[in-house]
């Protein structure tokens, strides 16, 4: 019975994201754009999105890696431990939600907007 229930909840997942994202597809739009264009816009920002929040995320890793007390003697040193861990275990979601942010900024600085397919 819990197993029917587990495969009914996976079953049920992909439908819902569906009603909740909704059924246009999103694309970018620019007047007098080409699909070219539009691809090595894209690819470009994509890049320049994934550098900036690979950099991001280095560099938050290497400050908390040198912050991070060598021996554990007192509370102020659980404190810095503690926080030395939040920072190394930072999530990839929040990497790739930086990295889409990045890639909108991007496109929107190009002049693109977000539309959807056939607008």
């Amino acid at each position: 019975m819990v197993l029917s229930s587990r495969l009914t909840l996976f079953a049920l997942v992909p439908l819902l994201c569906a009603l909740v994202v909704g059924c246009a597809e999103l694309v970018w739009v620019r007047a007098g754009t080409t699909a070219e264009q539009l691809d090595r816009d894209q690819r470009e920002c994509q890049r320049q999105a994934f550098l900036a929040a690979r950099d991001g995320y280095e560099s938050d890793r290497l400050f908390a890696e040198m912050t991070k007390p060598k021996a554990v003697r007192d509370d102020a040193d659980r404190t810095a431990l503690d926080r030395y861990h939040r920072e190394i275990s930072r999530s990839d979601t929040n990497r790739t939600s930086e990295e889409r942010r990045f890639f909108v900024r991007c496109m929107k600085a190009l002049g693109y907007r977000e539309g959807e397919r056939g607008s």
